[in-house]
């Protein structure tokens, strides 16, 4: 449900435009669907129960839920490893969410403490994992932004789409790119990470070449570096 959620209502949102939105929404998703569960319990199980899991199921939903979020974005915004990165954005959270549910099995058996013990510390590992990516996307998102005119693409929605979806393949296989998302209104492709507008433009070049597009700029007398403006940020 959450997956469906972030897939079909976020991913192809035009305000999904950076990784970080990813850890967001998906953190937002799975609070939701958290509290339709507890719901649900506490109807059953009384208040006792809610208090529990506002301290243990709550929080890992959201973790679980920021990790999907997480591979989703760069299935989006790394178009070279697509496939993998959507495929992480299923089996990883699957993962997590089964080894939080491992504890229950002794509580069925009588062991609170074990079972206690257990839980925080895979709450502890769900943390640790957050953490890790979420350093991981602020120390990318500190690379430096290339500001790639995509105008001179065919205009034709289908062969643009086609297009584009080969551009930003090829770009994200360029040397210390992390990242390539779309700018609609502003014609351009954004590119964030260590790389360099001259690195950019041999993959530019290499890409009119093949697919016989011209020039990529607005005016076809620009070479494509003169039409890369890099913002430090």
């Amino acid at each position: 449900m959450k997956f469906a959620v972030l897939y079909f209502f976020c991913f192809k949102h035009s305000e999904f435009d950076e990784p970080m939105d990813g850890f967001v929404y998906g953190a937002a998703a799975s609070l939701g669907f958290a509290a339709l569960e507890n719901v649900l319990y506490v109807a059953d199980s009384g208040l006792g129960t809610a208090l529990l899991r506002a301290l243990t199921a709550v929080p890992s939903h959201a973790m679980v839920g920021a990790v999907m979020g997480y591979f989703l974005a760069l299935s989006r915004f790394r178009p070279d490893r697509k496939r993998l990165f959507f495929t992480l954005a299923l089996i990883v959270p699957i993962a997590l969410h089964g080894l939080y549910d491992f504890p229950l099995m002794f509580s069925s058996m009588g062991g609170a403490v074990e079972t206690a013990f257990l839980t925080v510390l895979v709450l502890g590992v769900e943390y640790w994992v957050v953490a890790t990516l979420l350093r991981r996307v602020r120390t990318n998102q500190e690379g430096s932004v290339i500001l790639v005119n995509v105008r001179g693409l065919p205009n034709t929605k289908p062969q643009r789409t086609k297009a584009l979806r080969k551009l930003k393949t090829i770009i994200s296989r360029a040397r210390g790119v992390h990242y390539v998302w779309e700018q609609v209104a502003e014609g351009t492709l954004h590119v964030r990470g260590s790389t360099s507008s001259d690195e950019i433009a041999v993959h530019l070049d290499r890409y009119a070449r093949i697919h016989d597009l011209g020039s990529l700029s607005a005016t076809p007398q620009q070479e494509f570096r003169t039409v890369l403006v890099e913002l430090v940020l």
